[in-house]
């Protein structure tokens, strides 16, 4: 089949795509004219080369913005020293082994060596007086750092009924710590409970409690308050806080309140 044979049988269709090759050209000309994005590609490569060689922010801005930052940070680290309570290692699961071992471990620990302090100190403490449930799962680390506080608490009050009797050897000192105990706030569970009814802010803080009752002096209780905020790790007096007169003339006062460890979760 020759040429002319081919265009007589085919003419419509190769006229049909000829012509739509024509009308693609003219609209792709018009669009391209219309819609080209060759100029702005050409202004944001010549802002891109202004601006290549200069400096957004002079280097005394960049130097004062550095200070500032390591201002913020040394103050930051001062506020947490002074109200962020952190565990002692011994208090802290993370490579101890089987957490319920270690927890039984501490909590054997704690009640030993403060019940034979307070004894060698002439101070009441059974260890029934010292309470806390026995946890399991998710609530052994944060009923450990709350055992923690609580060790804290008895430790303090010991060294103010030393430095009191220290100052007056005829001092009452510290008579009795009548009961050391975790609150049930404190554990991981009950605070998932709670969890609704607190705002968003509060959540931000985590507290280990522990309420306490101690029988004492003015001079004793007085310095076991500044111990509390003064050394390390810091603990929190709630508003509970009630310091009873004695029912006889030169009976200790009564300390009863509650004393937080309070950590970012």
């Amino acid at each position: 089949m020759d040429a002319q044979e081919v265009w007589q049988e085919n003419k419509r269709w190769i006229l049909g795509v000829a012509i739509g090759v024509v009308v693609f050209w003219i609209g792709s000309s018009v669009i391209g004219g219309m819609y080209s994005t060759s100029a702005a590609s050409r202004k944001i490569r010549q802002a891109r080369k202004k601006i290549s060689g200069q400096e957004l922010y002079p280097r005394q801005a960049l130097a004062a913005a550095r200070a500032q930052r390591d201002a913020l940070d040394g103050e930051l680290a001062g506020l947490e020293t002074a109200l962020l309570f952190r565990p002692l290692d011994e208090f802290v699961l993370d490579g101890k082994g089987e957490p319920d071992l270690h927890f039984d471990q501490v909590s054997r620990r704690v009640k030993r060596d403060l019940v034979r302090r307070a004894g060698s100190l002439g101070v009441e403490l059974a260890e029934k007086n010292l309470e806390w449930v026995s946890p399991v799962g998710d609530d052994i680390q944060p009923t450990l750092a709350a055992l923690c506080v609580l060790e804290q608490i008895a430790l303090r009050l010991m060294d103010a009924h030393e430095r009191a009797r220290a100052w007056d050897p005829d001092a009452l000192g510290l008579v009795a710590i009548d009961s050391l105990r975790v609150a049930s706030s404190g554990l991981a569970g009950k605070r998932s409970a709670r969890r609704s009814s607190r705002s968003r802010t509060e959540d931000l803080l985590h507290e280990d409690s522990v309420r306490f009752k101690f029988r004492a002096d003015e001079a004793t209780a007085k310095l076991f308050l500044e111990q509390c905020a003064a050394v390390s790790p810091p603990l929190t007096l709630a508003p509970d806080f009630k310091l009873t007169l004695g029912r006889s003339p030169g009976a200790p006062l009564v300390a009863t309140g509650t004393l937080m460890g309070i950590s970012l979760p």
